[in-house]
């Protein structure tokens, strides 16, 4: 399989849902002048007032536009996860870290504002940074890096000799993620401390979910999600991973059996790799079974004209079979920033 994303977000429904929610939410919010709904402060709203369900809403809607727009940004960068999960799966991880996130910040803030109350821990984060950063361990762990490169910082007035320029040089160690990286540091400061301790912490939450030490990344799933916001896709094949697993593998059933037929000389057999199928009754019925058997739903496989099979480990509904020819560092570095 290619390494490369497909452009677009065709094949990632959960990762354009997301993107849309994120700017639709904030401009009705600014439009209706309700923005207050997604501030959680413990003085007054909760303290005074026991406006508890903030808890519920803190994390739905960035309240700042450049905040808004660094949200999306991530969003996107995320898509890979949803390829490599399935999107199912994925949006499934997404609530599994919003309910953990939720439930461990709220309770916090309460429990030290009542306990320390010196330390005036007023406020929380607004908008999903606490699931971007539970979603960052996920990304790190499990997202191939294709390249990585140095950049050089050195004292452009110095003359000497070349072992002491190294020296004065920095260097700094750079992949194809640094972006994210970027995206992600901005996010933070753009909360202030509060941002700081409040991705660190759900950035631990995220380590927790994914070693299993909070429970539910292997069991909790949501039970008509796949049926609300995929009613077009077929959910059978979706459950699987593979969207198009069943058409390919009908389409191929039809292919064969008009031209199966056809081939009779042994030749023609072997240089289509179909010396398998050989002149007894047996064989050939037991291939024809094995090509018209219905696709397992528990598998991820691609039938091949050669009998053979190939495995799509991430889900993807527009990669082709074969995998294209590997491109030069040089290509892909630029190819980073035509995004």
């Amino acid at each position: 399989m290619s390494m490369e994303t497909p452009n677009g977000l065709v094949s990632f429904p959960v990762t354009k849902l997301l993107m849309i929610g994120s700017i639709v939410l904030p401009l009705a919010a600014s439009v209706m002048n309700s923005k207050y709904l997604f501030i959680l402060h413990y003085e007054p709203f909760i303290s005074q007032y026991g406006q508890y369900w903030r808890m519920l809403t803190f994390q739905l809607s960035a309240i700042n536009e450049s905040d808004v727009i660094l949200i999306v940004l991530i969003w996107y960068h995320f898509r890979n996860l949803e390829r490599l999960m399935g999107s199912y799966k994925y949006i499934c991880v997404i609530v599994l870290a919003l309910i953990y996130t939720t439930v461990i910040l709220s309770c916090s803030l309460i429990i030290l504002n009542i306990l320390t109350p010196w330390m005036f821990w007023n406020r929380l984060t607004t908008g999903p940074l606490p699931i971007l950063l539970s979603l960052l361990h996920f990304y790190k762990e499990y997202t191939p890096r294709i390249y990585e490169f140095n950049i050089l910082l050195a004292r452009p007035w110095f003359k000497h000799s070349k072992n002491h320029l190294n020296k004065e040089q920095i260097v700094w160690k750079l992949n194809d993620q640094f972006i994210l990286n970027a995206y992600i540091l901005l996010l933070l400061l753009n909360q202030g401390i509060i941002g700081v301790s409040i991705g660190f912490t759900s950035w631990i939450c995220g380590i927790l979910i994914d070693q299993g030490l909070l429970p539910g990344i292997n069991s909790f799933r949501l039970p008509f999600v796949k049926y609300l916001l995929f009613l077009n896709r077929n959910t059978s094949t979706f459950v699987s991973g593979n969207l198009h697993t069943n058409q390919r593998a009908q389409r191929f059933n039809d292919e064969t059996n008009t031209v199966l037929p056809t081939l009779t000389s042994s030749s023609t057999r072997n240089s289509l790799g179909l010396n398998r199928y050989n002149t007894d009754t047996t064989n050939n019925n037991a291939n024809n079974s094995f090509i018209n058997s219905p696709v397992p739903q528990d598998a991820n496989h691609v039938f091949r004209i050669d009998g053979g099979s190939s495995t799509n480990l991430l889900g993807d509904t527009n990669e082709t079979i074969n995998d294209e020819p590997p491109r030069p560092l040089g290509v892909q570095f630029l190819d980073t920033f035509r995004r």
